[in-house]
């Protein structure tokens, strides 16, 4: 697979970026761009209203039809980051454009702490405590985790009700929601997955999330690793052992990170005079659609 996140120059990067952006976001809002004026300016009553609101929930499904094509090829080009950080853009009548792309393998996967046979795999619980510690989290929740998606999971409640344990992967992060606390979840929600291949991208990763590496990994040399990313990107993992500190460290964490992405989010919202529409997707690098939500 050819690598996604490799790019030559801050310069030529962000140049080549904006452009990609500037197309792909006129051939994927234009539809919606139009809808939403017609919205603002022509006095609509109820029904109008439902009708306009069904006429742009296919509108939203159009727009990941029609970007994901000029998205992925800017993807292999590697002229779009996918480092999470939000790009607005002017289009024409006063539309604002907010777009982002996210790599799914810069965070933890969830679904990893259990095997499909209902064993717990142990590197990838150790891993997620290290994460939960990093983020100054209850280390527990990685015992949470565990048994609600694990097959062989007892129900919890006294009354012996299924709905209490999923027995499970978790279909999406939002379903943690269900078992921890509301301030937890929103400290954890960035930093976990349940999309990707489990590798940790050492291109894209956070600090947090590359200490959830190992025991060794300190705040120090997750630095080292984003600073060296920042002059250039891994083209490929054994690069890692070149970098101060992971002469050998970087032999033993091949089997756990990665330079290219498997999942990718990307994010489209469009605004107008308080009119607002989102849609989000998470799609791997050939185009298939693992996730979808417009508002």
């Amino acid at each position: 697979m050819k690598n996604l996140t490799q790019k030559n120059s801050p310069a030529s990067q962000n140049g080549g970026f904006v452009l990609v952006l500037v197309l792909l976001v006129l051939a994927a809002i234009l539809a919606l761009a139009v809808d939403f004026a017609y919205g603002v300016y022509v006095n609509i009553s109820g029904l109008h209203n439902l009708n306009t609101l069904q006429y742009l929930s296919v509108e939203g499904s159009s727009l990941i039809d029609s970007s994901s094509n000029v998205f992925l090829q800017a993807l292999s080009s590697g002229n779009i980051p996918l480092n999470g950080q939000a790009m607005n853009i002017p289009v024409d009548d006063g539309t604002m454009v907010n777009f982002l792309a996210e790599d799914e393998n810069a965070k933890f996967n969830l679904n990893s702490v259990v095997q499909p046979n209902g064993d717990l795999n142990q590197d990838a619980y150790k891993s997620f405590k290290r994460l939960l510690t990093a983020l100054k989290l209850d280390t527990g929740i990685a015992d949470k985790v565990a048994y609600w998606i694990n097959p062989a999971s007892a129900p919890q409640g006294a009354s012996g009700n299924e709905k209490y344990v999923k027995k499970g992967p978790l279909a999406s992060t939002e379903e943690l929601r269900l078992f921890i606390d509301e301030a937890s979840y929103d400290t954890l929600k960035n930093y976990v997955t349940v999309y990707s291949d489990g590798l940790i991208n050492i291109n894209t990763a956070q600090a947090p999330v590359l200490m959830s590496l190992s025991d060794q990994m300190t705040p120090d040399l997750a630095d080292r690793v984003i600073e060296r990313r920042k002059l250039e990107p891994f083209k490929n993992i054994g690069e890692l052992s070149l970098v101060a500190g992971f002469e050998k460290m970087g032999m033993a964490l091949t089997p756990e990170i990665t330079v290219t992405s498997s999942a990718i989010r990307i994010t489209a919202s469009a605004q107008r005079e308080g009119l607002d529409r989102t849609v989000e997707c998470v799609m791997d690098p050939s185009g298939k659609v693992f996730f979808w939500r417009e508002s």
